[in-house]
């Protein structure tokens, strides 16, 4: 996981349950070159439980992957409920 995305001072607010999270995150690595934190996450309750402990802490957007819904196009084009894998990424605030 690209810890160094985040500032000194989110890595200093992570909670324990945050920094479980961070573990667990960093088994599911972003590719090289992305701005993902970590992608091709399974969904399960565990996973997004520790993801949502995370959150809050580091402002994340989930993106759910997995089958495309029929006539649409582009990134949004999974749903939660047909996800099978999510990817995080850092929320960037304007």
């Amino acid at each position: 996981m690209n810890i160094h995305l985040l500032t000194l001072t989110q890595q200093a607010a992570l909670s324990s349950q945050a920094a479980n999270a961070f573990r667990m995150l960093s088994s599911y690595p972003g590719t090289f070159g992305e701005a993902s934190l970590a992608k091709g996450i399974p969904i399960n309750a565990c996973t997004l439980a520790m993801v949502k402990q995370l959150n809050k802490v580091v402002p994340i957007v989930i993106k759910y992957r997995g089958p495309r819904r029929p006539g649409v196009i582009g990134q949004n084009a999974c749903l939660k409920k047909d996800a099978t894998s999510f990817a995080v990424y850092l929320k960037v605030r304007n």
